[in-house]
């Protein structure tokens, strides 16, 4: 039986975080609330903050001032095994041991899961089949990681974090790495996963038009702010286009999904935008 989260889920939201690198502020005074069962995209230039916003709500970093608050609980008070039942990270950059198999690494995923008096079951095993099914890696499961291809190593990756079967899904840029044709099918993966098992999905996108075909809702971010967040349908303007990316683009319907679809006019508006 496939993992179902319903009956777990918790709101994750982050209250007036503010964290700073130096002298540099990172994330400026920044609150948003992660909706239920549903798939966000965090978008937004280079450097403008989406990645720490999204290892923030994982507490991989602590801001300086605020919290994220995970079902009314301070994640920064919750010990590390329950946090991790739920909330999965895959982040942008990871390394797996020498020698690592691609089947061993997947099931990292289940430790959260393990204790002094719950060790290695059936369940585990059938989460790390499952795992390895969708993400099309069952055929690579006794190759090892480090052999394999940076699109290969992403899907192990992704896979790991969907052997955690955690309620909250997060992940930092997923496509990276990826063809197109594995771009589509990890994006509808993370689509069925949010659809049909209910699981929060929270990822950082850099392919707008991507964000607007499969997320439900949108933080748009520049400078460490949010610019703007909300469906997709009602943050895609040529404005909020302009506002963020400093681009002039038109807005027009796609004509496979009807979701807003970015086409670029031209150059920058503001050369001094983030690239």
């Amino acid at each position: 039986m496939a993992f179902d989260p319903r009956g777990t889920q918790m709101t994750l939201q982050a209250e007036d975080i503010r964290l700073t690198r130096g002298s540099n502020i990172v994330l400026d005074g920044l609150t948003t609330r992660i909706p239920q069962g549903a798939f966000t995209a965090i978008v937004g230039p280079n450097g403008c903050g989406k990645s720490t916003l999204l290892l923030t709500l994982s507490r991989i970093l602590a801001p300086s001032h605020g919290q994220v608050v995970l079902d009314g609980k301070a994640i920064a008070r919750m010990p590390a095994r329950d946090l991790a039942r739920q909330i999965g990270l895959m982040p942008q950059t990871s390394t797996a041991p020498d020698g690592m198999t691609v089947a061993e690494l997947v099931a990292c995923g289940r430790f959260p899961h393990q204790g002094p008096l719950r060790q290695w079951s059936p369940k585990d095993e059938q989460a790390v089949r499952r795992a390895l099914n969708a993400t099309g890696l069952t055929d690579l499961a006794t190759r090892h990681v480090n052999e394999l291809s940076g699109g290969q190593r992403q899907r192990v990756w992704v896979a790991l974090v969907l052997a955690q079967e955690t309620p909250h899904v997060l992940l930092d840029e997923p496509t990276s790495f990826l063809d197109i044709t594995h771009q589509m099918e990890l994006m509808i993966l993370l689509e069925r996963l949010n659809q049909h098992n209910g699981q929060t999905v929270v990822a950082v996108l850099h392919d707008l038009n991507q964000a607007c075909r499969f997320a439900t809702h949108m933080i748009a971010m520049r400078k460490g702010r949010i610019i703007a967040e909300g469906r997709p349908a009602d943050v895609v303007t040529r404005q909020m286009v302009a506002d963020v990316y400093g681009l002039d683009a038109l807005i027009i319907s796609d004509p496979v999904s009807g979701t807003p679809m970015i086409v670029p006019r031209g150059g920058s508006l503001d050369t001094s935008s983030p690239s």
